[in-house]
């Protein structure tokens, strides 16, 4: 078991294409970690700069605290598990989890050892004999998986094992994998696109995004996924994070007789943030008589009845997921353009979906007009230009 550092980490292709810069990361001794981010964000390329597969342009990589930047990938003491499994498919499980240490010469009764004790921990001794044709998705990926454990490596690094899993398949898969984290106690990195695998798997959540300038950042925020949640540091991380998404208004910040009061264009009175958002937000003080960015959450929203809340809205659309529903209605928006998630978009319309999260039995129908309460006390604040979240 060891740590694993990032410092300063930059990678440029030939092509000119810059997937890293200035990444400074520390992965403690145990620690499950896990990089999250969309398409095209660098997460592949750092797991892969950490095992030796991607030579970075600047920086420095440490294990247990050796710097391995230049060290080959053979003497790096990692074990990878991929997307395809990679599996040998004329070879059994048992000679598929031992492949590995007989290259290493290791004595063969350390082998079979190895390989039982590996087989028992993931439920795979009546599988020994079998070849991978013969196996399902998820025995396949315990396989994947067993051909790292058994090397007893100082690190884990993963690169979306889990996607070529069905949804039911994957829930399961992401239990154990957490819990057979906790057993082993081996440091893991992880990479994933999806928010709600990385949420619920991580001690830590590193949130990248891609970059085009030397002088950005991919790394955007590192914490634990509650912290992600509940103070994502600015709107990448907000609108990345969540499903459904966090909805963004443009407001203008103006001082109420209670606390600061928030002007949308269109609407024919302010929303009330209050009192306690002033005490919990002190920075919106700064900001009085200019434009903001309201994140609202779809579970911020609450149905009322007439005369109360905050909004008088027509459901256009209505949904139903089980657990869970969803309640779209129309914001009246003033042109131009906003940092959302990915790129900056430009809001060509008078009006902008919102969503809200709203208990399925209470659920009105398309089309009704609807009463909602905004819990301002749970609202975030983003400056309109840099993106950084206001507190």
């Amino acid at each position: 078991m060891a740590s694993l550092g990032f410092e300063n980490v930059s990678k440029r292709f030939h092509d000119g294409t810059l997937a890293l810069a200035q990444v400074d990361l520390d992965i403690a001794h145990g620690e499950f970690m896990v990089l999250v981010g969309p398409s095209g964000c660098g997460k592949t390329t750092l797991l892969r700069s950490a095992a030796g597969r991607e030579e970075i342009t600047s920086g420095e990589i440490r294990l247990g605290g050796r710097v391995v930047t230049d060290v080959d990938p053979s003497e790096r003491d990692v074990a990878m598990v991929f997307q395809n499994y990679a599996l040998y498919p004329h070879m059994t499980v048992r000679q598929n989890l031992a492949f590995g240490l007989e290259q290493r010469r290791l004595p063969r009764a350390e082998i079979a050892k190895r390989v039982a004790a590996t087989a028992s921990t993931l439920g795979l001794e009546r599988l020994l004999d079998r070849k991978p044709a013969a196996l399902s998705g998820g025995q396949r990926q315990r396989v994947a998986m067993g051909r790292a454990i058994v090397r007893e490596p100082a690190c884990f690094l993963m690169d979306e094992p889990l996607s070529n899993l069905d949804a039911n398949l994957r829930v399961q898969m992401r239990s154990e994998l957490k819990l057979l984290n906790a057993k082993l106690g081996v440091t893991t990195l992880y990479v994933t696109h999806d928010q709600v695998e990385a949420m619920t798997m991580g001690d830590r959540v590193a949130v990248l995004s891609p970059v085009s300038h030397p002088n950005d950042h991919n790394l955007q925020q590192c914490a634990p996924p509650a912290e992600l949640y509940n103070n994502p540091a600015n709107l990448f991380v907000a609108g990345f994070i969540g499903s459904p998404a966090m909805n963004f208004v443009r407001a203008r910040v103006e001082r109420g007789g209670d606390g600061p009061e928030l002007w949308i264009s269109g609407l024919p009175s302010p929303l009330r943030a209050g009192a306690r958002v002033a005490a919990l937000r002190p920075g919106l003080e700064r900001w009085q008589g200019r434009p903001v960015i309201l994140g609202i959450r779809p579970e911020f929203f609450s149905l009322v009845a007439v005369g109360q809340g905050d909004l008088d809205v027509d459901v256009v659309m209505i949904e139903m997921t089980g657990a869970d529903g969803y309640l779209h209605f129309e914001l009246p928006v003033a042109p131009g353009p906003i940092e959302i998630g990915l790129a900056e978009e430009t809001i060509p319309h008078r009006r902008q979906q919102v969503t809200a999260r709203i208990e399925p039995k209470l659920l009105p129908r398309a089309g009704t007009r609807v009463r909602l309460a905004i819990d301002f006390a749970r609202t975030h604040f983003f400056d309109p230009d840099a993106g950084l979240a206001i507190c």
